[in-house]
């Protein structure tokens, strides 16, 4: 085998690791995109309160 041909076979292979990393990466955004989010981070009110409660109002949030 000559070097071109295993730049081609190493270039292939070197193909084939970055599709099976962007694929398994894609699986694992998906999963992540399942799973309820128990907290508001971003500070703003959009549920239903539980147990008739009031929401609190940060600073953040006037």
């Amino acid at each position: 085998m000559d070097r071109r041909e295993r730049n081609h076979k190493n270039n292939r292979l070197h193909s084939n690791m970055k599709i099976h990393r962007i694929k398994n990466i894609a699986a694992t955004l998906r999963k992540m995109n399942q799973a309820e989010i128990s907290s508001d981070i971003l500070g703003s009110y959009t549920g239903t309160p539980q147990d008739h409660e009031k929401p609190e109002q940060d600073a953040d949030d006037l």
